[in-house]
């Protein structure tokens, strides 16, 4: 399985479950993912390449239709990862943001995936899963024949999914619809806008914006890292009641832009800049706790292993009774 170094984590968690080696190709200067490299990691071995609309990382869309036709060359499936924009992205495309193909207008592109629980503001629980046509869907179906229970088909590995969690997307979409989603998007695009604005003017010289976000997700980075830790940044802002996403390789931090953020520009805005200044300042008892010190460790480790063992010792506390 092809991926970019930016696809989500889920296709580490499903190539390990599969035992399916991954193949991680490495980005652009743009933070996107092209066909061009797609194409030299694909081999006789391979059997799904996926591509992102958006990255989750940095926001951006990648080179869909460069990726979709590398695949198309080789006979492999390719699948789309629209879980972040798929309630989103048509509409911005339709509100005149510059956004590039990334659906079934794509020839080679065989599946995607759409999550309702993000902008489609439904429940988590009723993700979709989309296909060019019935005869690549019928794979994922479990059929069994010879089962004392009687005979049984199954359409997902999840098996049966709550009723009730359909039901509510239904009436998010429904009472939503087209109108809904498309106001929802422009405010949120104004926002992200404005917050580019704001962010260049009044931090430029300190952060820099990642890529050239193609929707709500904002990644950004310090102009100097060795003047601005950007992870206590994030601990300062945690702090101050913000939830960003610490992001790594480079170092950065990400914000994404709802329908309940359309009018915390100011504020945030007023936040970041307030903090960046603190740090700037020297001011001492920065970065000893909150995530940062993990977040250096992995930057410096090259054991990797090491980190997992930090990750699964903090998920067994979580667990803990």
């Amino acid at each position: 399985m092809v991926v970019g170094v930016s696809a989500h984590a889920a296709y580490w968690k499903a190539a390990e479950y599969f035992n399916i080696k991954l193949v991680q190709a490495p980005l652009g200067p743009d933070y996107r993912l092209h066909g061009s490299t797609v194409a030299r990691y694909i081999t006789r071995n391979t059997v799904l390449v996926v591509a992102s609309a958006p990255g989750f990382p940095h926001g951006v869309v990648d080179d869909v239709a460069g990726i979709a036709t590398a695949a198309r060359k080789r006979g492999v499936l390719c699948h789309v990862d629209a879980c972040l924009g798929g309630f989103l992205l048509p509409f911005v495309e339709r509100l005149g943001y510059e956004v590039p193909l990334f659906d079934f207008r794509v020839p080679g592109v065989t599946s995607m995936s759409v999550d309702t629980h993000k902008f489609g503001m439904a429940h988590k629980g009723t993700s979709v899963i989309l296909y060019r046509s019935p005869n690549i869907r019928r794979h994922q179906f479990t059929a069994i024949t010879d089962w004392t229970g009687g005979l049984y088909i199954s359409p997902s590995m999840a098996g049966s999914r709550s009723g009730a969690l359909i039901a509510t997307a239904w009436v998010s979409l429904v009472h939503l619809g087209q109108d809904g989603l498309l106001k929802a998007a422009g405010d949120i695009m104004r926002a992200v806008q404005d917050f580019r604005r704001q962010l260049q003017l009044h931090l430029g010289s300190d952060l820099q914006i990642i890529g050239q976000p193609h929707m709500s997700v904002i990644a950004f980075q310090a102009v100097n890292p060795k003047h601005l830790n950007i992870y206590v940044l994030n601990d300062m802002l945690t702090a101050k009641g913000w939830h960003f996403n610490a992001l790594q390789r480079p170092a950065a931090l990400h914000f994404c832009f709802t329908a309940q953020h359309v009018r915390v520009v100011v504020s945030l805005i007023k936040d970041l800049r307030e903090a960046v200044a603190t740090l700037k300042s020297g001011a001492k008892g920065l970065g000893t706790d909150g995530s940062a010190p993990l977040y250096g460790l992995a930057g410096v480790s090259p054991d990797r292993g090491l980190i997992g063992e930090f990750l699964v010792t903090f998920q067994d506390q979580m667990l803990a009774p």
